[in-house]
């Protein structure tokens, strides 16, 4: 795990710069339907639980209607699995993303909805922040940041989530 840990974040960060001059040439407009898929790390902990932190695959889909150039509203969901396969934790919510400058491509990103841990139903909450590197049309790569809170089942825990995104604007 470790070593597809390293090829996930060096692949990233190649992805990252390269898009770097790209984006300097693209203009960031939002309009209509937009789409994210992406995928990453994610580390699970548990409130009361006393153990440590637990990594594993994660990743998301989201999709929806831009309301304005700032503000964007959908639905999302969010998934983690641990290595081994026997533990998983998600979401499935209502989502908001809205964006500090109507051209900039930095924004914040928030959802409540359905929660589950190992197949238990009960509220989850998410929030993070996320930066639209413009690849040209109406694509960006989106590196991620986010965080899950999950209460279902009688347990408490929480998802960090790193990773990369496609988003279709």
């Amino acid at each position: 795990m470790r070593a597809s840990l390293r090829g996930f974040v060096l692949a990233t960060a190649l992805a990252a710069a390269s898009s770097v001059s790209l984006v300097a040439q693209q203009p960031q407009t939002r309009e209509g339907f937009w789409f994210s898929l992406g995928m990453g790390y994610g580390s699970l902990g548990c409130f009361g639980c006393g153990g440590g932190r637990v990594g594993g695959l994660s990743g998301g889909l989201s999709l929806g209607w831009t309301v304005n150039p700032r503000l964007l509203l959908g639905v999302g969901t969010t998934g983690w699995i641990d290595a081994a396969g026997y533990t998983s934790a998600g979401t499935l919510d209502a989502r908001v993303r809205f964006y500090p400058k109507a051209t900039g491509r930095f924004f914040v990103t928030g959802g409540a909805g359905l929660g589950t841990i190992s197949g238990e139903r009960g509220l989850g909450l998410l929030g993070g922040v996320g930066y639209d590197l413009r690849l040209g049309g109406a694509a960006s790569l989106t590196p991620y940041v986010n965080l899950m809170l999950i209460e279902a089942g009688g347990r408490s825990t929480n998802v960090g989530q790193a990773g990369l995104a496609v988003t279709l604007q």
